[in-house]
């Protein structure tokens, strides 16, 4: 099982949780890096990815993934499983909270990936969210909250990698 860490980080802290989380896979993770330094082409080495993504303002793309979105849509992910964790604001950016792990899901499961480490939406407060599945009952993949939550981070990635280990083919 070849499983990579791809993230985009502008303050560090996405770049943090992508560590802690490889850290939490170690035996799993190959490679861990920024998708600035990461084409298409090269996230297709991996059978599984585990992708961070901070959401931005009002439900933007972090730089680096908006710089990466267009090209995506030249390759085909099927068959290559695809976990997202992202980073975001609940308490200023409550109507948007973890729009971008939607955004990138819906790009990447029109190019045929398989979604795996969806998370429940329980100890969150927020208004909406693009990341939200259809029943609306689980985010897309772990979401923080930067400024409201740190005191339960480690213990959701915990949980999150236990999860994955039995997710991931």
């Amino acid at each position: 099982m070849s499983v990579a860490v791809v993230y985009g980080s502008t303050t560090g802290y996405t770049e943090d949780l992508a560590l802690k989380i490889s850290k939490e896979l170690d035996d799993l993770v190959e490679v861990v890096r920024e998708v600035q330094y990461t084409s298409a082409d090269k996230m297709l080495d991996y059978e599984t990815l585990i992708i961070g993504v901070p959401t931005w303002h009002h439900g933007q793309l972090q730089s680096d993934w908006a710089d990466r979105y267009e090209e995506l849509e030249d390759y085909d992910f099927s068959g290559v499983q695809v976990a997202f964790f992202g980073s975001g604001d609940a308490e200023r950016y409550p109507e948007h909270f973890q729009d971008a792990i939607g955004i990138l899901w819906r790009k990447f499961e029109s190019l045929g990936a398989e979604l795996i480490g969806k998370w429940p939406t329980e100890g969150y407060a927020f208004e909406d969210s693009q990341a939200l599945l259809d029943d609306g009952k689980f985010f897309v993949g772990l979401a923080f909250s930067k400024f409201d939550q740190p005191d339960v981070v480690d213990e959701r990635i915990k949980r999150w990698t236990e999860q994955l280990r039995d997710e991931i083919d």
